[in-house]
């Protein structure tokens, strides 16, 4: 099951971030990683591969990307794709 809420970070809103309780990470647009001022990443080499098949080359890791989501602030790991997306922010599992 996936929904869209609302979230921010530091006070800026990122609009489309869905939860998807099937996703196994957190992904991030680039368009939107740029949007919020392109915070820190850590380079990777690993490709993410989608539940359709098709690899994404990632941009970078940010390791601790602090979200507020119905109040509450919490650090997650993102991972920022090269990919054109349905959302700006997948929340995942991890």
């Amino acid at each position: 099951m996936a929904f869209q809420i609302k979230s921010t970070y530091w006070k800026i809103n990122i609009f489309c971030a869905t939860i998807d309780e099937g996703a196994s990470t957190c992904v991030m647009s680039m368009s939107c990683w740029k949007a919020i001022g392109s915070p820190s990443a850590v380079p990777s080499p690993t490709l993410l591969i989608a539940f359709d098949g098709h690899s994404h080359k990632l941009h970078g890791i940010i390791p601790t990307f602090p979200i507020c989501v119905g109040g509450k602030v919490v650090n997650i790991e993102v991972e920022v794709i090269y990919a054109n997306l349905d959302y700006n922010l997948l929340l995942g599992r991890n």
